[in-house]
């Protein structure tokens, strides 16, 4: 099988990319609409969908009841399940990191789509290719921007752990900014070779 061009591994990589998106599209907006309903609840008193979207002061961490009456805890289960989706503290901290995470992976896997459906295509070096790969590099390192700012700001202290983590989307991101310019350079004696001919 081909890696590259028409019914390619790339073509198969362009739909699963796809499907990750529309996934991690929809378990993000419920995520949201679970924080929404936990916060509705708890100003209110309501217990709209609470076995669904529980928040109070106990929850149960791995087999533990975990009681604490100064802390809010969250837990959100997989739409007709009991399967857990995300579990945490309910504060603002939490809600801004899973809001981030929430939104760079739909984007990740949608630039990721972009990508691979125009290495599936019959011409490779295309501005299109080189306009995807440019965002997908500043899609990173905004990422690794913004993660280490919020831990700065909410956490207020410096953490290497966190700083090495992030540093990864900033490696990828300088590194398919680099395959970006090559793909530019390819483009370029591509019109250069047609302009000739």
């Amino acid at each position: 099988m081909k890696i590259i061009g028409k019914n390619s591994v790339s073509t198969a990589l362009r739909w699963l990319f796809l499907f990750l998106a529309v996934v991690t599209t929809l378990l993000f907006a419920y995520e949201m609409l679970g924080f929404g309903i936990a916060y509705y609840n708890l100003n209110s008193g309501n217990s709209l969908w609470a076995e669904t979207f529980y928040a109070g002061h106990s929850i149960d961490w791995g087999g533990q009841v975990v009681t604490h009456p100064k802390e809010m805890f969250f837990r959100f289960l997989l739409p007709f399940s009991q399967q857990q989706l995300v579990t945490g503290s309910f504060t603002v901290t939490t809600f801004v990191y899973q809001v981030i995470g929430g939104l760079f992976l739909p984007a990740f896997c949608y630039f990721g789509y972009r990508i691979f459906r125009n290495i599936s295509s019959d011409r490779l070096f295309t501005l299109d290719m080189i306009c995807w790969m440019k965002r997908f590099s500043l899609l990173n390192i905004i990422f690794f921007m913004l993660v280490n700012l919020c831990y700065m700001v909410f956490v207020g202290k410096f953490s290497g752990k966190m700083l090495f983590d992030a540093s990864l989307y900033l490696m990828m991101g300088v590194m398919v900014y680099f395959v970006a310019l090559f793909f530019k350079k390819g483009y370029d004696l591509q019109n250069e070779q047609d302009l000739t001919i």
